[in-house]
């Protein structure tokens, strides 16, 4: 797999992942849907839930991941819940993070949660290089906006037809 993250100039940089989940699996399950295809088999898709392929799991080159945290919300019972954070444990997530949302209100606990964990772990310097997985450019500002500049940060905040492979 090609790697198109940054090189950082480390044998193994602190890394850490975060991703919107939520958006993520809606915007990829559009994608789907407009191209009439499947995901590929190295894919785990829950629609509206999460998307995710192990071949993510080392987004960083010379490795130095520590953490990958991923945000999604669900409907259900804690049961639900609970079956969504296993299968996100078993394609490489560490840190699963699933909200309950019901039909009449969603979850905005994904936003905040996200953005408050991801300034939180700066502000301590548990990374060096955060990588922001999210479909919306309002993160990628917010981050580039903070005062928190000692780590280096990237964004991939579009997902194209070529996600689909």
């Amino acid at each position: 797999m090609t790697r198109f993250f940054p090189l950082v100039n480390r044998e193994a940089a602190p890394s850490m992942v975060f991703v919107d989940g939520e958006n993520l699996a809606v915007r990829y399950g559009n994608l789907l849907q407009s191209a009439s295809a499947k995901p590929p088999d190295h894919v785990q898709y829950e629609p509206g839930v999460y998307v995710w392929s192990r071949e993510l799991n080392n987004l960083c080159y010379r490795g130095g991941v520590i953490r990958r945290h991923y945000y999604t919300s669900v409907q259900g019972d804690d049961d639900r819940i609970i079956d969504v954070v296993e299968k996100l444990k078993a394609v490489g997530i560490e840190a699963p993070n699933v909200f309950k949302k019901t039909k009449n209100k969603g979850s905005k606990r994904v936003d905040v949660s996200l953005t408050t964990d991801m300034l939180l772990h700066a502000a301590r310097k548990n990374f060096e290089l955060a990588v922001l997985i999210a479909v919306t450019r309002i993160m990628c500002r917010l981050w580039r906006r903070s005062s928190l500049k000692d780590a280096e940060f990237f964004c991939g905040s579009y997902l194209t037809g070529s996600a689909l492979h």
